[in-house]
């Protein structure tokens, strides 16, 4: 895999919208990520059982299991508020 290399930035770039906080440029040969820290406090079971799908390769690291729970977390709550949506007058 390609050289990574992080840069820490003060101030978003240019074309990038961030509310608070500084944000990080991760660039690797297949693609360039834009991301920002997050803490969170969790139970320590909750961070045994993510631990231990880690160890079972699942995931490399934390930070990866946790992105890949809130991309199905947000996924999740679109599809419900599709469904919940009135529908749009004249369709059926």
């Amino acid at each position: 895999m390609g050289e990574r290399r992080l840069t820490f930035y003060a101030e978003a770039p240019e074309g990038v919208r961030v509310r608070k906080g500084a944000v990080y440029i991760t660039r690797r040969e297949e693609y360039t990520a834009v991301t920002r820290v997050v803490s969170v406090k969790l139970p320590v079971g909750l961070v045994d059982a993510l631990d231990e799908l880690i160890e079972e390769g699942f995931f490399q690291n934390r930070s990866d299991a946790v992105r890949e729970a809130v991309r199905r977390l947000i996924v999740e709550y679109r599809v419900t508020r599709r469904r919940n949506a009135a529908p749009e007058p004249g369709v059926r």
